[in-house]
């Protein structure tokens, strides 16, 4: 199933994916939560990605989900892109998936990987848009 634009009240643009199912949190990811936790007055726990999709099904929207490039400055990486796609090609019908460039991609800038398209390392990017492959 696909987005409904139809069915849907509004759109998210720009929604973080930040609580992998994967990668268990560590010391420096937690004091990350606790800071943003304390500026943004948000007392309750971060979702995972099918918490998320849930979130918007109930209420009749969609968002646009990618994760936050947290490798390319503390060496976490907290949501694998991989991760994401899974996860929105299951929840097809709610989640718009991107992907986030991060330090560890090669050096062009662009990720190898069969949902990410080719770029050039000459646009600045912030996130790209995942193409699946069935």
């Amino acid at each position: 199933m696909n987005v409904d634009i139809e069915q849907l009240v509004a759109i998210d643009v720009h929604t973080h994916a930040e609580v992998s199912q994967r990668i268990p949190d560590d010391p420096l990811w937690r004091s990350i939560q606790e800071a943003s936790a304390n500026y943004f007055k948000d007392e309750g726990p971060r979702p995972t990605v099918p918490e998320i999709a849930a979130y918007y099904r109930e209420r009749k929207m969609a968002c646009v989900i990618f994760p936050v490039d947290m490798e390319s400055t503390t060496g976490l990486i907290r949501v694998p892109n991989e991760e994401v796609a899974e996860v929105a090609a299951e929840n097809a019908d709610v989640l718009i998936p991107f992907a986030s460039p991060a330090a560890s991609l090669s050096t062009s800038g662009c990720a190898a990987s069969n949902f990410i398209p080719p770029c050039r390392s000459s646009i600045p990017m912030i996130a790209m848009p995942m193409f699946f492959t069935r």
